[in-house]
């Protein structure tokens, strides 16, 4: 996957008002950075933005059947901000499995 790609994906999940579907996307977004930065295919500046962003929109999602799962996604982006602060790759492995295993809403 190229940084084009992600910068695409990025942009348009920011293009407009989160919904609870959305909250799927940035789940997804998260795991593929965490994979991305593990891999060193992005510089940690774009992946501490990318996290950014995801928890700032996660945090206007305001549909309560996703709370739970926005909640969750929000705590472990939270947690991975601060693991790659750290280049601390075992704890962002472990966050990248645990946003695989999230459920997504359809």
């Amino acid at each position: 996957m190229s940084k084009r790609f992600i910068v695409l994906l990025l942009l348009a999940a920011a293009c407009s008002q989160p919904k609870a579907d959305e909250a799927s996307s940035w789940i997804a977004t998260l795991q593929f950075t965490g994979e991305q930065w593990l891999a060193n295919s992005v510089p940690t500046s774009f992946a501490r933005a990318t996290i950014d962003s995801a928890d700032k929109t996660l945090a206007r999602v305001s549909d309560p059947k996703v709370a739970r799962e926005v909640s969750n996604a929000r705590a472990a982006a939270r947690s991975m901000q601060q693991a790659i602060e750290k280049n601390d790759r075992i704890a962002v492995a472990n966050l990248v499995k645990r946003f695989k295993a999230m459920p997504r809403s359809q």
